[in-house]
């Protein structure tokens, strides 16, 4: 419930959530670009998925730690994301594959709140990485699924 409250607030600051500052890291930045990948395979809304990553790796990569509109505008990008991928889900499979799906993901971006909340940075960005990897990757098995039905 913290995590959720947390993040509902998070939608309306331009502040960083990150306590140690501008520390960018490469491999966070490049794990941004992860949210191409499901772009080939969403064939309506393509273009929601290079958008993402833009708007990630301005957030957590560019202005990691530091106040900026990015924060602002990709976690409502992302939140509105991953709720079209819920939605989308629930649409090929049964609910509780729908749960397990979204279990990984999440969990990483919990981890990720939760190690920001008590300053571990090693442990952010490890959590922070497998989010975007995770993230795109379930959302490239929906999308294709969601437009090719297959299971």
């Amino acid at each position: 419930v913290d995590m959720l409250g947390r993040h509902a607030r998070s939608l309306l600051t331009r502040e960083s959530v990150l306590p140690w500052g501008h520390r960018p890291h490469s491999l966070v930045g490049a794990s941004c670009l992860f949210f191409c990948a499901p772009a080939l395979v969403d064939l309506r809304l393509w273009w929601r998925w290079p958008l993402q990553a833009l708007l990630s790796f301005m957030s957590d990569h560019v202005h990691c730690g530091l106040p900026s509109v990015w924060h602002v505008t990709d976690r409502w990008f992302a939140t509105v994301n991953v709720l079209v991928e819920i939605v989308r889900a629930g649409r090929c499979f049964a609910p509780w594959q729908v749960i397990i799906l979204a279990v990984a993901p999440l969990s990483c971006k919990a981890a990720g709140s939760f190690a920001s909340k008590h300053a571990n940075l090693r442990a952010y960005r490890c959590a922070h990485v497998l989010w975007h990897v995770l993230a795109s990757l379930v959302s490239v098995y929906v999308e294709h699924t969601y437009y090719f039905n297959i299971r």
